[in-house]
């Protein structure tokens, strides 16, 4: 007949797990990813003599430690117990954890839950004390916030220069030519002047005079 294949400690624990009227004692963490033990001395002396074979409860701890569960040490869920691979109702993934052939100099299971597993409720008190947003990273954005704020004043000015210059510049070539249309305009009434309404002078007049005068005719 084929020899019996022993039935190993996490496979023992999560059957006391699954006994509802053991729940009093020790029990499954609401997200099913950790237990807790309520009850230390009952557990000892009424729960381990019948699954574990003795009473001994720092040689059941010794056993969580050689076998990697993490103990939780503050916080809401202090006193739990934690691993990877042992969860609520998943029997075949337990398989997949092994026992150390030595145990550690540390009797007691290790005391800094895995992050992988880690409950949201201690994840939200780790740090209770912290500020998500540092002094410096909150003068840091005013700052920001600022310059977004100044760059569109900072466009319509250079817009306003830059209209007031083209403005000036446009006054100066209107002027210009203003100039320039007065002094054709004045070039052509003085040529109207000289071509129809051009007088002799005193001097022409006088010559004119003398020409046509009896005491030259006479001498003539």
């Amino acid at each position: 007949t084929a020899e019996e294949v022993p039935v190993t400690f996490p496979e023992k624990l999560m059957t006391v797990l699954d006994n509802d009227q053991l729940s009093d004692v020790i029990t499954w963490l609401p997200h099913g990813k950790g237990f807790i033990i309520l009850q230390k001395k009952k557990f000892a002396t009424e729960v381990m003599p019948i699954y574990f074979k003795h009473s001994k409860f720092t040689s059941f701890t010794r056993k969580l430690n050689r076998w990697g569960f993490t103990r939780v040490p503050r916080g809401p869920e202090a006193g739990s117990y934690y691993h990877k691979y042992f969860q609520r109702g998943n029997h075949h993934l337990c398989m997949q954890m092994h026992c150390q052939s030595k145990p550690t100099a540390n009797t007691s299971p290790r005391t800094t839950p895995p992050p992988a597993i880690e409950s949201p409720k201690m994840t939200a008190n780790a740090n209770p004390k912290e500020d998500p947003m540092s002094p410096g990273s909150n003068v840091a954005a005013a700052l920001s916030d600022l310059r977004v704020e100044a760059s569109p004043l900072e466009n319509k000015e250079q817009e306003s220069s830059h209209r007031h210059a083209d403005f000036k510049t446009t006054l100066s070539r209107q002027q210009e030519f203003l100039r320039v249309d007065k002094e054709d305009q004045h070039r052509k009434e003085v040529l109207q002047e000289e071509q129809f309404g051009q007088k002799p002078s005193l001097a022409e007049l006088y010559q004119v005079s003398r020409r046509h005068s009896p005491e030259r005719k006479m001498k003539e």
